[in-house]
C-alpha cells in the first residue's frame, strides 16, 4: 500500500495539524488497518530501512499493548529488518562520516552507499518520484530512536532476521541494537549496499525466503 505522504495517497504537509499522523505511532495505526482490511489472520512482517522501523515499533506496540487492551494487535510469525536503523540520529551521524569520505560528493556517496546499479533500477527511480516531500530526508522521524527496555519479551517473535550490507550507509554500528532482540540472527548481503534487494536480488531473496519457510 502507498503510505500517507507518498505514491497515489493524500500528501498533507507535516505540520500541527498532521504531526500525529507523520509518526511511527500513526503509522502503526494505519499498518494495522491495512491487516484488518486484509483480514490477515498469519503474515510475516517484512521492513526495509524506514519500513523495518515501522514494522519494530508495530511488533513493539503489539507486545506492549497485549495485556493492557482488548483491542490487541495481532503478531506476524516472524520480523525481518532489513537495513533498519535502531537510532535517527546515529545513521544521520554515520551517512555524514562516509559522505566526507567521499569528498562531500554526493554522486559518489549514493553509487557507494546508497545503490550500487549503474542506472538506478526503475522500481527504485520510480519509488523516489512518487516519495512526495515529507519523506526527502527524516524530518517525519527526526529523533527516533528504538525504545528496547519494555519489551515484552515472552510474546516477542521468535524469529527475527537482520540483514545487512556490506557497504550500506546503515552501518553495523547502526543495527547492533537490535541484536539483543530474542532469537534474533544476522546475516550480511556482500557486495551491495542500502538497497540490496535490488542490488543483490538472487543472493538477497535466497537468504530472506529461507527465512520465512523456516518461520512459516
Amino acid at each position: 500500500y502507498d503510505q500517507l505522504g507518498a505514491g497515489r495517497s493524500d500528501s498533507p504537509p507535516l505540520d500541527a495539524q498532521t504531526a500525529d499522523e507523520y509518526c511511527p505511532a500513526g503509522f502503526v495505526r494505519h499498518l494495522d488497518a491495512v491487516l484488518s482490511a486484509l483480514g490477515l489472520a498469519r503474515f510475516h512482517l517484512y521492513g526495509q530501512s524506514w519500513g523495518g522501523i515501522l514494522a519494530f515499533e508495530y511488533v513493539r506496540t503489539a507486545c506492549l499493548t497485549s495485556s493492557k487492551s482488548t483491542q490487541q494487535l495481532p503478531l506476524p510469525l516472524s520480523l525481518t529488518l532489513s537495513n533498519t536503523p535502531s537510532s535517527v540520529a546515529l545513521v544521520e551521524a554515520e551517512a555524514a562520516r562516509l559522505l566526507d569520505a567521499c569528498g562531500g560528493d554526493p554522486n559518489a556517496f549514493s553509487l557507494a552507499h546508497t545503490c550500487r546499479v549503474v542506472p538506478p533500477p526503475a522500481l527504485l527511480a520510480d519509488a523516489y518520484a512518487h516519495a512526495g516531500t515529507v519523506w526527502r530526508g527524516t524530518a517525519a522521524i527526526s529523533g527516533w530512536e528504538a525504545d528496547l527496555s519494555q519489551l515484552d519479551r515472552k510474546r516477542w517473535p521468535l524469529h527475527t532476521l537482520l540483514m545487512t550490507a556490506e557497504a550500506d550507509f546503515v552501518t553495523p554500528a547502526c543495527m547492533r541494537a537490535w541484536e539483543t532482540l530474542p532469537g534474533c540472527r544476522t546475516v550480511q548481503i556482500a557486495g551491495a549496499s542500502h538497497h540490496a534487494l535490488l542490488e543483490e536480488p538472487e543472493q538477497y531473496f535466497r537468504l530472506l525466503v529461507e527465512h520465512l519457510e523456516e518461520c512459516d
